[in-house]
């Protein structure tokens, strides 16, 4: 058996190195995962996702919505045709999306083409 495609199996980090190897920065990981029919097989490799936090039904935006005015994090927002700030508390962030922790809620709509050039109280039109 060359492995398992696309196939994923879940785990649970069990063991943490206490030292970072600075020359690679990696950290020795060692993970429990139940191996029904012992499919898994020393000396595979495998590529690994972790889920170092889970929130449901997180509000998240595009990273292009959210902007950096000192240490605010503002995002325009629609309300009646027209574009509103606010100011919002930003959670985790990955390369194409933030999580937004306070300031908008899930339904509103938020700003993310051409929101550089966009004031507080200007006029919009919605595409999607």
């Amino acid at each position: 058996m060359a492995g398992l495609p696309g196939e994923g199996v879940p785990a649970k980090v069990s063991r943490v190195a206490t030292v970072l190897d600075p020359a690679s920065r990696t950290m020795r990981v060692e993970v429990d995962v139940a191996n029904p029919g012992e499919r898994l097989r020393p000396g595979m490799t495998v590529q690994v996702s972790l889920d170092t936090q889970r929130t449901p039904n997180a509000v998240t935006v595009p990273i292009s919505a959210v902007h950096s005015q000192g240490a605010a994090r503002p995002v325009f927002v629609v309300k009646d045709g027209k574009a509103k700030l606010a100011q919002v508390k930003t959670g985790i962030e990955a390369p194409e999306w933030v999580q937004i922790i306070e300031g908008i809620r899930p339904g509103d709509q938020v700003v993310v083409a051409a929101a550089v050039e966009l004031k507080d109280g200007a006029p919009v039109r919605v595409r999607q």
